[in-house]
């Protein structure tokens, strides 16, 4: 299905949600990769494991982002594997690339398209994996096929999705303070618990979600588990508060009168959690899912 250029940003593509073909979410977290890659090094473990990738595998990494854990797999498979970064963004893909040049990774592709639109052949990839972008598939069980067809008879595909936000330290260091200063017409970034239908961060947060849909593409041997890691953000919480602020722009809607206490409220809250590795959450509960073909 043909796609066009928006901008020179990134597709106009019915198979990826209008949030991530905006130039915006990739620019930003693009710019806090060295910040994000090790907060989410356990989810990115805890995806390789399940996938059960070996030395030697090709994979396929959906909605690559700018490497959480296309790079860790990299490494996973050597020399005689090697790995597929998957991503409708440019942005995305120009950094994947440089981060894999910068740490001398020569294994890796990175290419674009999406879990509805891809040029691979059937039965290519031993196995396939997707952290925290399985929730913004728009057409969930087309996407899931999709993905099934490149993956190899026997081999897994594996998905690390946000669990309930309402359990999640992580954000709620940020909403529980947030939320008194957001006026009436401001948006929540999320809303919990939107159900399996519609794209949002925490979609499949509700137990068994995820694998019902798994199911329904036709995989089988499927497997869901929803477990509490840390996240280990290696910065200041006034680090973490500029990200909070470039990824939402919360900022620019709160009265200016009280940004300064909104501000000091938030660092406060994140140091709660500050140690020697810088911000140190728990529990943040994720979702880990898998099928095999």
């Amino acid at each position: 299905m043909g796609a066009a250029r928006d901008q020179g940003s990134t597709l106009v593509d019915e198979t990826v949600t209008q949030e991530w073909q905006d130039p915006h979410l990739a620019t930003v977290f693009s710019k806090w990769h060295d910040f994000i890659e090790p907060a989410q090094r356990e989810s990115a473990e805890a995806l390789i494991a399940e996938a059960g990738i070996s030395e030697g595998d090709h994979v396929l990494d959906v909605a690559c982002g700018s490497g959480t854990p296309a790079l860790r797999i990299a490494r996973v498979v050597g020399p005689n594997g090697s790995v597929t970064g998957l991503d409708p963004s440019p942005i995305f893909l120009a950094a994947i690339r440089e981060n894999a040049r910068k740490l001398g990774i020569t294994n890796l592709t990175a290419v674009q398209g999406s879990a509805g639109r891809m040029a691979f052949g059937p039965e290519t990839f031993d196995a396939v994996t997707c952290h925290m972008g399985v929730m913004f598939f728009p057409n969930i069980t087309a996407d899931l096929q999709n993905i099934k067809r490149v993956l190899k008879p026997g081999r897994r595909v594996a998905f690390v999705a946000w669990g309930p936000e309402e359990e999640n330290v992580y954000f709620s260091a940020f909403w529980s303070v947030a939320l008194p200063y957001i006026p009436p017409n401001l948006e929540r970034m999320s809303e919990p618990d939107p159900g399996p239908d519609v794209p949002a961060p925490t979609r499949f947060s509700r137990p068994g979600t995820l694998g019902a849909e798994l199911r329904k593409a036709g995989f089988i041997e499927v497997r869901e588990r929803t477990v509490n890691l840390h996240f280990r953000w290696p910065g200041t919480a006034e680090q973490s508060l500029t990200f909070w602020f470039e990824l939402t722009g919360i900022d620019q809607r709160i009265p200016p009168d009280r940004l300064d206490e909104f501000r000091n409220g938030i660092i406060s809250s994140y140091n709660r959690f500050r140690d020697d590795d810088g911000l140190t959450f728990f529990p943040v509960p994720i979702v880990v899912a898998s099928g095999q073909a």
